[in-house]
């Protein structure tokens, strides 16, 4: 439907997840919000003297009366709401904080020109684009708590349930909590927390404020990585944070009490270097190339690896652990332990995996059997993992090319994947 609309501002109370709208504006650009269906619905909208046309389309009816449909202070459910007459600045939390809640401070009411990071707006809670993503409300929505500014225009939420300024506390500092937003200082104390699951569906942020903006400062200080994707099961929570959020960890807890005694060997999952795991070299024994490990020095990491001293995949099933790390974390590695007995015999063929030069492979020259482009290798001096210079070098097959290596008596050990297997050549 085209509509002829007097300049002014329009709402529509009618609408249902399949409202969709666009502005033609005066230059010919067009403003478009989610149209044609979109499942967010914003359902106020501003048409200036100077735009050309409005097409929307499952909307109903737009209408120019504004009354207020909440008073300020009170609480109020999802939708589309003014700031001011509708809704008070402050701070609010909702009711329901699950996966399909979402919500964005609008500060304007014109809809967004392509890519929404050049539409001033819109301030979303989410750091990644929420266009470019194309689905539903993110999972790891921190939408839990947020701060309205008397500078915003407007306030959207959907699948929120009711926001209300009611911050009472739901848990006491220093208690156990589980998911869900959490001021720090009046509903959690700061300091170091254990999960009692630390399984790959967890994921947690440190958070600065509740505004979600995507300037800096930015709202989340940390997260747990996200690459590889992983939950540590620990968490430093710092005294000037202003709230955490966490998903999927199970229960939060100061309670450390070690889970193994240091030399015992040790599965999947994350441990204290010292009260856990002593420094040392360990073997893990699973052969499953999904095998990760990270030696973390912070429990605040961020998305760009910040914390981790070093990470490997891929089967690298021996690392070196100093007495420096804070802990240790790995997933799909089976059991680690201190045993380094000797798995194959040094000049005999040995095939992918990782090796110590000396007790298992003899330094010399090898080939491998397979040439697929996809065989990789690398001569380690030692099992710290690459960000710790551990490799000395690396190399991958060249299809139709042997693929061949020489393996000095002064390299600590040898990794290989997909390369079959390895003859010794010349001693």
């Amino acid at each position: 439907m085209n509509a002829d609309f007097v300049p002014g501002r329009y709402r529509t109370t009618t609408a249902t997840d399949d409202c969709g709208w666009e502005l033609i504006a005066g230059s010919g650009e067009r403003l478009e919000f989610h149209y044609p269906a979109s499942p967010i619905p914003i359902t106020v909208v501003e048409i200036i003297p100077s735009d050309l046309s409005f097409t929307t389309r499952g909307c109903g009816v737009w209408s120019a009366d504004l009354t207020p449909l909440v008073a300020p202070g009170e609480p109020f459910g999802d939708g589309t709401y003014l700031v001011g007459p509708e809704v008070a600045p402050g701070r609010y939390r909702t009711t329901s904080a699950s996966g399909g809640c979402g919500w964005l401070r609008l500060v304007g009411l014109r809809g967004a020109s392509g890519d929404v990071s050049g539409w001033g707006a819109w301030l979303s809670l989410y750091q990644h684009n929420w266009f470019k993503t194309g689905g539903p409300w993110s999972s790891d929505s921190t939408a839990g708590i947020v701060d309205i500014a008397a500078s915003d225009l407007a306030f959207y939420s959907k699948g929120c349930g009711e926001w209300s300024p009611d911050l009472t506390p739901l848990v006491n500092p220093g208690e156990a909590f589980g998911d869900g937003t959490h001021l720090v200082g009046t509903e959690v104390a700061s300091g170091r927390y254990r999960a009692s699951s630390s399984s790959s569906d967890c994921r947690w942020q440190r958070l600065s404020d509740f505004g979600g903006e995507r300037e800096q400062p930015p709202f989340m200080i940390t997260s747990n990585p996200a690459f590889p994707p992983t939950a540590t099961g620990f968490v430093d929570i710092a005294p000037g944070d202003a709230g955490f959020w966490t998903s999927g960890c199970g229960e939060w807890s100061h309670y450390l009490a070690p889970k193994i005694m240091p030399g015992e060997p040790f599965g999947d999952g994350t441990y204290l270097v010292g009260p856990e795991v002593a420094p040392g070299r360990y073997r893990a024994t699973s052969t499953d190339l999904q095998c990760f490990w990270l030696r973390l020095n912070d429990f605040g990491m961020s998305e760009d690896g910040a914390g981790v001293i070093a990470a490997a995949r891929y089967g690298h099933t021996i690392v070196d652990i100093a007495a420096t790390d804070l802990a240790f974390h790995s997933g799909s590695c089976g059991t680690w332990s201190d045993d380094l007995t000797p798995l194959v015999t040094p000049g005999e063929p040995f095939g992918d995996g990782t090796f110590l030069v000396g007790p298992e492979v003899a330094p010399g020259h090898y080939r491998a059997s397979s040439d697929a482009r996809w065989c990789e290798w690398q001569r380690l001096g030692g099992f710290g993992g690459p960000r710790s210079g551990a490799v000395i070098e690396s190399g991958r097959a060249v299809e139709g090319q042997d693929t061949t290596v020489q393996v000095e008596p002064t390299d600590v050990g040898f990794y290989s994947i997909n390369c079959g297997t390895w003859t010794l050549v010349t001693p």
